[in-house]
């Protein structure tokens, strides 16, 4: 059985992830889309909450469910999965927002290694828009797109910034880069 790449598409809100992701499965690749439940309210809206750290809680456990498959189902293309953010991202977030974690968190995403090469979709304020998931200003971006970028390269991965152009030229830059 070939190994799997479980390449992560990452950035920080509004960069156009999960456009890119909805491409990536109409091409028929395999993907997970962000993690997320309606019962929690966008944690950025009160930072001060604990509600981030449940919240987090809940992201971590489902990703890693996600990252454990091992195995793609024939009709998928290629031996690769691509991910809306990662596990990764969700300790990036807690430290954005000065939130302890679990230890054993990092040590998990230390022995669980994904693809060498993280896909980002850097800042673009002209497709930046608010909604009900995204409830962070933009400004509050600038230092989530900062932290996240840290922590990718403090774990050794190999950031390769998606350019900005059209969903179908992302896509394009990503195949072509894998």
């Amino acid at each position: 059985m070939k190994k799997i790449k479980k390449i992560i598409l990452t950035g920080a809100p509004g960069t156009g992830k999960s456009s890119i992701i909805n491409k990536l499965k109409e091409n028929n690749y395999k993907c997970f889309n962000e993690v997320w439940d309606e019962n929690f309210k966008n944690p950025s809206t009160n930072k001060d909450s604990n509600q981030i750290i449940d919240f987090s809680r809940f992201l971590f456990d489902e990703r890693k469910k996600h990252f454990e498959i091992n195995e793609i189902e024939s009709n998928f293309k290629k031996n690769i999965i691509f991910y809306d953010r990662s596990l990764i991202d969700i300790i990036s977030y807690l430290k954005t927002y000065n939130k302890s974690f679990p230890k054993e968190w990092t040590n998990y995403i230390n022995l669980k290694y994904y693809y060498n090469k993280v896909f980002y979709c850097p800042l673009w304020s002209e497709i930046y828009v608010k909604n009900k998931m995204r409830l962070e200003e933009y400004d509050e971006t600038i230092n989530i797109d900062k932290n996240m970028r840290k922590l990718y390269k403090e774990l050794n991965y190999n950031i390769i910034e998606i350019p900005k152009k059209s969903i179908n030229e992302r896509v394009e830059f990503i195949l072509d880069n894998i």
